[in-house]
C-alpha cells in the first residue's frame, strides 16, 4: 500500500493522490487503508517515512566526520528516482495546507539525527555555548537540499565536507582530526 501511495504521488500529486486509487493499485479495499491510516496525510507521511527513513546519527564523537556521514545517508529520498518524482509532487503543491503538514512531519524527521548530534556535541563541550543549533541546522540542510534540487553537480562526499567544514568553522570549532 505504500509503495502504490508513492507510485500514485509521484504520477499525480497530492492533490489528485486518492485512497480509492491506492487502494485498486494495492489490490486491497479502501477500508484497509482507512483502519491504518485514518487520513490521506497520514498515508502520505507513513509511505514518505518509508521511503526515506531519517538517517541513523553516526556518533563516534568527532562531530565532523558524524554530520557528513548523518548528511550523506540523509540524500536517499531526493536521490532515488522514486524519491524525485515525489519531491517534485510536493513541491509543486506548496501552499496546500495539507501538503505543507506532510512536508512540515518529514522534515522533522531528518533534522532530529543531526540536532541530536549537535546537541551531544555541545554538552561534551566541543561547540561554544552559545552556537545557534538551528540555524546551524538551517544552514546546513538549505545548502544540501538547494544542491540537490538545484544543481546538476553531483552531492559527493568531499562536498558535503566542505559544507559541514565552513559551518563549524563558523561557530569557531577548529577542524577534526581525520
Amino acid at each position: 500500500m505504500l509503495q502504490s501511495t508513492l507510485e500514485v504521488l509521484g504520477r499525480q500529486g497530492y492533490g489528485g493522490l486518492r485512497i480509492e486509487g491506492v487502494a485498486d493499485l494495492s489490490g486491497v479495499n479502501k477500508t484497509t487503508i482507512y483502519r491504518r491510516w485514518p487520513t490521506r496525510a497520514d498515508l502520505v507521511v507513513a509511505a514518505l517515512v518509508r521511503l526515506a527513513e531519517p538517517p541513523i546519527a553516526h556518533e563516534t564523537g568527532r562531530l565532523e566526520c558524524d554530520l557528513c556521514a548523518t548528511f550523506m545517508t540523509a540524500t536517499t529520498l531526493r536521490t532515488t528516482s522514486a524519491g524525485r518524482g515525489v519531491v517534485r509532487a510536493l513541491i509543486a503543491e506548496r501552499g496546500d495546507p495539507e501538503v505543507d503538514r506532510v512536508v512540515a512531519a518529514i522534515r522533522e524527521r531528518h533534522r532530529a539525527p543531526a540536532r541530536e548530534l549537535l546537541i551531544r556535541a555541545r554538552r561534551r563541550g566541543d561547540l561554544p555555548r552559545q552556537a545557534d543549533l538551528e540555524l546551524m541546522l538551517d544552514v546546513l540542510i538549505g545548502t544540501v537540499y538547494t544542491r540537490l534540487r538545484e544543481s546538476a553537480r553531483p552531492l559527493d562526499k568531499k562536498w558535503v565536507r566542505a559544507v559541514v567544514r565552513l559551518v563549524l568553522a563558523g561557530v569557531g570549532l577548529r577542524r577534526s582530526a581525520e
